[in-house]
C-alpha cells in the first residue's frame, strides 16, 4: 500500500503503518492508516498538509531497506509511524526507540531476532524528535484515548522506529511511534474505535501544520 495526497505545500507529512504478521489476516495499524487517509480526503486535510503514506514489512531484514527508500524519496519535515499494540486501551505515544531486537515471535519470513542489535555501533537508544506531550494532546483534542509509553518494544515496531530515527539524526525531521491497540485490555475496556482513531490523527497532522 502507498499513496500521496500532496499539495504543493509543506509541512511535508509521512505516515507509515505495517503489514499484517504472526498469521493474521489484518493489521490494525494499516487499517487505522486507510481510515486516515479516507478522512483526510473527505475534510479536505490535504490542503493543509503534504502527505504521504506506505506500509512497511514486517521482516527484520527488508524493513530497514524499506525505511531508507522512503527517506531518500520523501524526506518528511515529520515522520508519524505506526504499529498495532497487543495491549491497552489507548493509542500509545512512544518515547524511546532501542537498540535491540529481542522478539517473542519470528517475523513474517520466519526469521527469530534474540538479544541482537537494531544497528551495530549504533546508540544504545533514540528519543522521539516530536514532543510526545505535544503529540499526545494533539490525540486527544480530536476525541481519542491516548497515553505516554517509555518504549516501542523490540519487535518490527520499535526497529522501524529507531533506524528512522538513525536515517534523520542529522536533519530537523521530526520523528514519533504511535502504537493502536488491538484489542482492548480488561474488563470494560476497549480499544479506540478505528473512526475515532483516525480523526485524532488528523488532529495531530493539524497541529503539526500549524506549526
Amino acid at each position: 500500500m502507498a499513496s500521496s495526497l500532496r499539495p504543493s505545500r509543506s509541512p511535508r507529512i509521512l505516515v507509515t503503518a505495517f503489514e499484517p504478521f504472526d498469521d493474521r489476516g489484518v493489521n490494525r495499524s494499516g487499517q487505522w492508516l486507510e481510515g486516515f487517509l479516507r478522512h483526510a480526503e473527505a475534510t479536505a486535510l490535504a490542503h493543509v498538509a503534504d502527505l504521504s503514506a506506505a506500509e512497511l514489512p514486517v521482516d527484520f531484514v527488508k524493513l530497514p531497506r524499506a525505511l531508507a527508500r522512503l527517506w531518500q524519496v520523501e524526506r518528511p519535515d515529520v515522520w508519524i509511524l505506526t504499529g498495532e499494540s497487543g495491549k491497552g486501551d489507548a493509542i500509545r505515544v512512544e518515547r524511546v526507540a532501542l537498540n535491540l531486537l529481542d522478539a517473542p515471535i519470528p517475523d513474517n519470513a520466519g526469521r527469530r531476532r534474540v538479544d541482537e542489535k537494531v544497528m551495530r555501533g549504533g546508540p544504545p537508544a533514540y528519543f522521539a524528535t516530536l514532543d510526545p506531550r505535544t503529540a499526545r494532546r494533539a490525540l486527544e483534542r480530536g476525541g481519542v484515548k491516548s497515553v505516554l509509553s517509555l518504549s516501542a518494544g523490540s519487535y518490527c515496531c520499535n526497529q522501524a522506529f529507531y533506524v528512522a530515527r538513525h536515517l534523520t539524526r542529522r536533519t530537523r525531521t521530526r520523528v514519533i511511534f504511535l502504537h493502536i491497540p488491538r484489542t482492548g485490555a480488561g474488563r470494560g475496556r476497549t480499544a479506540p474505535r478505528l473512526d475515532d482513531a483516525a480523526k485524532g490523527l488528523a488532529s495531530l497532522v493539524r497541529a503539526l501544520a500549524r506549526g
